[in-house]
């Protein structure tokens, strides 16, 4: 038997409704309504100056100020064929019992293949993939490429053009991660911080990292290094909740994962050929998916 990969973000990292502390939520409002889109808000932090003594206050309210967002939705369908009354009277085998547990091996595969395109904004070289290498996005909804601000390369690298073969995965990006996401927006920025993830009152990323990225790591014995965030795992806070399950280690409250399925490319470097992979940095929030029933 040929095994499929079993679904990794809704065992992991998906949670039903907007107050879900994972890194995708999921929007159960079209479960039974009709429609085309869910259509979702994000209220940003009040930012008036507090009025002082015994000033008046009316008038001088706040509004709340919502960005609004909307998720096309569509049907996706999947069957197997089993055969005609012949094929299966010609085999020992359980036809219908064996396609459906391949359909739904098939299924984990599409929802995780969806899930890495579209938080990566690509669909990358992965030569392992349903979805064929010209797959723009599901139902209307395009892939989003991330831009620079929001893109953090190896080494000593600041650009795709610059990453160099030495440019690996190495706790000190990781370091880099997290100030990013500690300095970026928030307050009267304008611009929407990132969340992280509550688990059991501490504050928690999850960073999902290309086996390649992962064997960079690995292989890096010095000092604060692989031991180190491995050791860090076992004894953190929250360790038992399912984010934390499966990590290879943890650092500066960013639990490390990895997955195979991690968008990857051929074409950056000086020569656009070199390899490289979109490891994910998440918090809360990370990513949209609509409620749905399959049937297998």
């Amino acid at each position: 038997v040929d095994v499929g990969r079993e679904s990794y973000f809704n065992r992991k990292f998906m949670g039903v409704g907007v107050e879900a502390q994972t890194p995708l939520q999921t929007l159960p409002q079209l479960e039974s309504d009709a429609g085309e889109n869910i259509s979702y808000d994000l209220c940003m932090q009040l930012r008036m100056q507090p009025v002082e003594g015994d000033n008046t206050l009316e008038g001088k309210e706040e509004d709340l100020k919502f960005y609004t967002d909307s998720l096309y939705i569509d049907q996706m369908r999947g069957g197997v064929n089993t055969g005609g009354r012949m094929t299966r009277k010609r085999t020992i085998h359980d036809l219908r019992k064996i396609a459906r547990v391949r359909q739904s091996e098939w299924w984990a595969r599409v929802f995780d293949e969806l899930f890495f395109m579209y938080l990566s904004g690509a669909r990358g070289i992965n030569a392992d993939f349903i979805y064929p290498t010209s797959y723009t996005g599901f139902a209307s909804n395009s892939f989003v490429a991330p831009d620079n601000q929001h893109l953090i390369y190896g080494g000593s690298a600041t650009s795709k053009a610059t990453l160099a073969t030495t440019d690996k995965l190495t706790l000190s990006v990781i370091d880099k991660c997290v100030v990013k996401s500690d300095m970026l927006g928030g307050g009267i920025a304008g611009i929407p911080a990132i969340e992280p993830i509550k688990i059991d009152g501490e504050e928690r990323y999850v960073l999902v990292m290309h086996p390649f990225q992962a064997h960079a790591l690995r292989n890096n014995s010095s000092t604060g290094q692989w031991l180190d965030i491995q050791k860090a795992l076992a004894t953190a806070v929250g360790n038992k909740s399912p984010i934390f399950v499966g990590g290879m280690g943890f650092h500066r409250g960013v639990v490390l994962h990895e997955h195979r399925a991690v968008i990857r490319y051929s074409d950056y470097g000086a020569g656009s050929n070199l390899a490289a992979a979109r490891a994910l940095f998440m918090g809360r929030q990370a990513g949209v998916v609509h409620a749905a029933h399959h049937r297998v």
